[in-house]
């Protein structure tokens, strides 16, 4: 249950993901921090999962005091493309919460779909997507543009794969920047005012 990471499927389009990344990142956290992970299991019953860690108590902080931080510009109009509920969730919150607009389209297609449709001040766009992933719908957006002659929106990657040979990828798709993922609410705020602080 606790071993390595392995793949089903690696193109960014997949439907399905991979199996023990969760379980085995879990584990090395756990040991890090001087702690263990387990799991007690009954056949028809389910499973129950634990872990143990040492660390000092902190401050409570929301989502809210994160974006209290930052010096907002102006309000955004931001489209979110994820197909992931649990992210478009939190990203969203994290986004209006700043006191930014936020529409969402569940793949690249539907991200491509609204653009035509809609004007926007910013795209988050997530790299693994079905139907279309980010890098093609950000590739199409951006010959959108050249036709149409009009300035090029900031995009910004969301995504897992960091190492330098995929952020290359992302620029040569026509992304401005990226974010790892998970978002971190005062990363996330401050590429986005980055973009924009300037221009006001």
């Amino acid at each position: 249950m606790f071993t390595a990471f392995t793949q089903s499927d690696a193109s960014f389009t997949r439907k399905f993901g991979g199996t023990g990344l969760g379980l085995a990142i879990s584990k090395k956290l756990s040991n890090l921090l001087g702690g263990e992970i387990g799991l007690e299991s009954k056949l028809g019953e389910g499973s129950n999962f634990w872990f143990t860690i040492s660390v000092k108590e902190g401050e409570e902080k929301t989502i809210e005091e994160a974006a209290v931080k930052i010096k907002k510009s102006r309000s955004l109009r931001v489209l979110l493309a994820e197909d992931n509920k649990i992210n478009v969730m939190v990203a969203k919150q994290m986004i209006e919460n700043a006191g930014h607009q936020v529409i969402v389209a569940n793949n690249g297609m539907q991200a491509v779909e609204c653009f035509q449709k809609t004007e926007f001040d910013l795209i988050l766009m997530d790299i693994m997507m079905p139907e279309m992933d980010g890098l093609e719908a950000t590739w199409v957006i951006r010959q959108m543009e050249r036709d149409k002659n009009t300035p090029n929106i900031p995009i910004i990657a969301l995504t897992a794969n960091v190492v330098r040979e995929d952020q290359e990828k992302y620029i040569s798709a026509g992304m401005n920047d990226f974010i790892s993922k998970p978002i971190h609410p005062q990363i996330l705020l401050e590429k986005i005012e980055m973009l924009f602080l300037d221009s006001e």
